[in-house]
């Protein structure tokens, strides 16, 4: 006899096609605005892990959104989360990031810069052999959508790609703004110039890119001269 009953799994998937920003299984409501507010929408024990936006799941899931379509929400991110003394938990080289911000004098970019980082990092640096878990987001809600955690660190060298997409990439203007979170992502754009990586060219068709290499090329260089002797992937 066929069951007309949809297995718990399935069940928990379709209701999750129709999730809005707005329903409270959406993990924009958990993550978008810092400390206690999001227990008041799904209580203090979702997950154990989910107790403020600072933590890996909502980094990650917050990254993942804004890397397919930065809009409102990433922008909102950004602006409300100021607090500079997180680490950057979404953040697939932590090596490169954290030499970075101590070669610019212990710089320490708030939650909302690291967002802005990381979604550029994973836009436009390949990590090839990155180890990675796709897990759900909040295991205690059945609809509750899956994303991607990446390893913190990797020790193989990277590689650029999409990188015809950059003259036309609004956020490349918004990381210009405020580089130091990004120096390493900046500076990874950069070695693959010198190095004439393919599909670099496209690098200099933003201007406003062009234009902060020159102004700021002996500093990358500095920069890229400690990177090649402790930074794996910029070998």
């Amino acid at each position: 006899m066929q069951s007309h009953y949809s297995t718990f799994s399935n069940f928990g998937k379709a209701i999750n096609t129709q999730t809005k920003p707005t329903d409270s299984s959406n993990p924009l409501n958990y993550c978008i605005f810092p400390t206690l507010s999001s227990q008041f929408i799904h209580g203090s024990a979702s997950s154990g892990l989910l107790y403020d936006n600072n933590n890996t799941y909502c980094m990650n899931f917050m990254t993942e959104y804004c890397e397919k379509n930065w809009d409102g929400y990433c922008n909102a991110f950004e602006a409300i989360n100021v607090d500079s003394y997180y680490p950057n938990t979404a953040v697939i080289d932590t090596t490169a990031f954290q030499l970075a911000q101590f070669f610019l004098k212990n710089n320490h970019p708030s939650l909302g810069d690291m967002l802005l980082r990381n979604v550029i990092q994973r836009k436009y640096i390949d990590y090839p052999g990155i180890e990675k878990d796709v897990v759900q987001f909040d295991s205690n809600t059945a609809n509750s959508p899956f994303i991607t955690i990446y390893s913190n660190y990797t020790l193989r060298p990277s590689q650029l790609k999409n990188l015809e997409t950059i003259p036309s990439c609004p956020l490349i203007q918004k990381m210009l703004m405020n580089p130091k979170p990004c120096f390493d992502v900046i500076a990874r754009l950069y070695l693959g110039l010198l190095r004439r990586e393919p599909l670099t060219s496209y690098l200099y068709q933003n201007l406003l890119l062009q234009d902060f290499f020159k102004k700021n090329q002996e500093v990358l260089q500095q920069f890229l001269m400690l990177a090649k002797t402790k930074i794996p992937s910029f070998q």
